[in-house]
């Protein structure tokens, strides 16, 4: 689990001094020609390279490649820098807490 890019800017612009906040986007180079830029850049292929290292981690540890399946709103931003994926399922959480509120509701039936 991973801070996702709106909380990393909001992070930076909350404790970096003088930093803007930025709406996270998709790049196509790591080094921006403004501020705005490099921040965009440093989130999007930062948190690119942390998922591979994770992934590569547990495959080192685990002795197999992990089946990986990426979620959350900032997961479109990633698509592009992470070929290794299973999956991308964005509403994986809400898909959750949909089944355990239909399982609730079967139980409460049942009883």
């Amino acid at each position: 689990i991973l801070p996702g890019p709106w909380m990393q800017a909001a992070a930076l612009a909350d404790s970096a001094a003088q930093l803007p906040l930025i709406e996270p986007s998709v790049v196509e180079a790591v080094i921006g020609r403004d501020t705005r830029a490099a921040i965009a850049g440093g989130i999007c292929v930062g948190l690119a390279g942390a998922i591979r290292g994770i992934v590569e981690e547990i495959a080192m540890e685990s002795g197999a490649w992990p089946q990986t399946v990426v979620t959350g709103g900032g997961a479109a931003l990633l698509k592009e820098r992470l070929s290794f994926v299973d999956d991308w399922v964005p509403t994986l959480c809400l898909m959750g807490v949909g089944l355990a509120y239909l399982k609730r509701v079967a139980a409460t039936h049942d009883a």
